[in-house]
């Protein structure tokens, strides 16, 4: 079986902002812990592990209400604003493909 173009596309896309979530998520729990140490405990001192379901949900709300504005650090800003662009992305790219997977099945 060929998979489409596009479907490889987003393949390699899922990829790439996988990766960056695995690059960038670090950086910004190091962030928080160096600059805001409060709020970094406020999210339960989270770490990117599969056993610290409670520290990343906690990340994604902060990351997802933009709690980063009220802090005024510019660059905690950027790095949660792109993470948030990346969310975004990654989520786009996995409904098309699961839109794609179902109908081919349904087919």
């Amino acid at each position: 079986m060929v998979l489409p173009s596009f479907v490889v596309g987003l393949l390699v896309a899922l990829g790439v902002l996988t990766a960056l979530w695995f690059v960038l998520l670090p950086r910004l729990y190091r962030r928080l812990a160096v600059a805001h140490p409060a709020i970094y405990e406020s999210l339960g001192r989270p770490k990117l592990s599969s056993d610290d379901v409670r520290g990343f949900l906690m990340s994604i709300e902060f990351i997802l209400r933009r709690k980063h504005r009220f802090l005024a650090d510019a660059r905690l800003s950027l790095l949660s604003d792109f993470i948030l662009v990346l969310v975004v992305f990654h989520s786009l790219a996995s409904i098309r493909l699961s839109a794609y997977v179902i109908s081919s099945i349904l087919q």
